[in-house]
């Protein structure tokens, strides 16, 4: 009767262990599953950052060179009229004479 008693808590156990490995396979499946998906989170991320910090290099670069532009048209202006001021001081300076 004892052994009969004994074998059938051995049993109970066995059964009780076998449902705890299997809940603790469930839940192994279910964290690497988190875990592969926190992982592709993190890597939507850093693309969205790289593209991001992409767009915004390309905004700082466009606006530099329309800043060298207009740079380029003021300088060119200046040189105009440095051009026509130094033509007109010479017509004044040949009409003193």
């Amino acid at each position: 009767m004892r052994l009969k008693e004994l074998t059938l808590h051995f049993e109970k156990a066995q059964m009780g262990f076998n449902q705890a490995l299997s809940d603790l396979e469930q839940e192994k499946v279910a964290l690497e599953t988190k875990l592969r998906r926190v992982d592709e989170e993190k890597m939507q991320i850093k693309e969205l950052n790289d593209y991001e910090m992409l767009v915004k290099v390309n905004e700082l670069k466009m606006g530099s060179e329309r800043e060298k532009e207009e740079h380029r048209k003021e300088l060119q202006k200046m040189k105009e009229n440095y051009d026509k001021t130094i033509q007109e001081m010479k017509l004044t300076f040949e009409n003193v004479q």
